[in-house]
């Protein structure tokens, strides 16, 4: 029991990012117009200020009060040619519009606002203070991969079940197809070659493999290998095709807005055990 009162007492948790300014008025100010955070507290001496950032207080000191807590000094982050190796980052839904606000409000561009592969927006940005801040969209959550995965799986089943019902619900109003030879297909045409796409007798096995899903913001990529086995006039063909599904979240819901088919040279197949599903004469295993 002693031991773990003594335990709880030694958890700790972050309570305060401050950063050394010189001018705390001015740091604060340029908070609230650049980033639209809210003041809590200002020092009627002027030497610590805080915003209102929720659980962890973000908060600005004067160099004087700096000096008086490290007698043997530190790097100022306003004296510093380029910025120090620790950084601010907010979250908001809309980069863009956030970053060309605190630009308008005296901020040095760093990095444009640019999407990274695993799906935030970001964008780098250095205050008068010399303060650097990352702007950032939230990171996606496992929720949104699981349903991509889950979009994939049930695209498959949607052919190889010609079902034709099922897929016009995750199609985007404005898809359209591009085939391995780079025809275009509307929307309309693709669902009826849905209907029929797919014969148990012909097409004797069919897998995806080598799923691959990337998330920018509100549109997703989903890649990924089909290997199948036909039989035509008595002689069986192996081959493979990849496919690049682009979807995009429309009213809550991901939607396919793009497919593309590439068809995969022998050299480039990929393994057996990056198998996610598979279906034996329309039947899945």
């Amino acid at each position: 029991m002693e031991g773990t009162i003594l335990l709880e007492r030694l958890l700790m948790k972050l309570g305060y990012t401050i950063i050394y300014v010189p001018n705390v008025a001015a740091s604060l100010q340029f908070f609230e117009q650049a980033f639209g955070l809210k003041r809590q507290f200002l020092h009627e001496g002027g030497d610590y200020g805080e915003l209102a950032t929720g659980h962890t207080t973000l908060a600005f000191a004067s160099h004087t009060l700096g000096q008086s807590n490290l007698p043997e000094g530190y790097i100022a982050a306003s004296e510093s040619g380029r910025p120090l190796g620790v950084e601010i980052a907010l979250v908001t839904d809309d980069v863009a519009q956030a970053h060309a606000k605190a630009l308008a409000a005296g901020a040095r561009e760093l990095k444009a606002p640019q999407s990274k592969p695993w799906g935030q927006v970001v964008s780098y940005l250095r205050c008068p203070d010399g303060c650097l801040v990352e702007l950032c969209t939230p990171v996606p959550g496992a929720d949104d991969l699981q349903t991509l995965r889950a979009l994939n799986k049930r695209f498959i089943h949607n052919f190889v079940t010609n079902d034709v019902a099922s897929h016009d619900a995750i199609l985007h109003p404005q898809f359209r197809n591009m085939t391995s030879l780079g025809a275009h297909m509307s929307r309309e045409t693709y669902l009826k070659y849905w209907a029929t796409g797919f014969d148990n007798d012909v097409i004797i096995y069919w897998d995806m493999r080598d799923e691959r899903i990337t998330l920018h913001g509100d549109t997703a990529l989903i890649s990924a290998t089909n290997r199948w086995e036909r039989v035509q006039d008595g002689a069986t063909t192996v081959g493979m095709t990849s496919y690049t599904d682009t979807y995009v979240r429309t009213d809550g819901q991901w939607l396919c807005v793009l497919a593309q088919l590439l068809p995969v040279a022998a050299q480039h197949y990929p393994a057996d055990d990056t198998i996610v599903v598979k279906y034996l004469r329309g039947q899945l295993q």
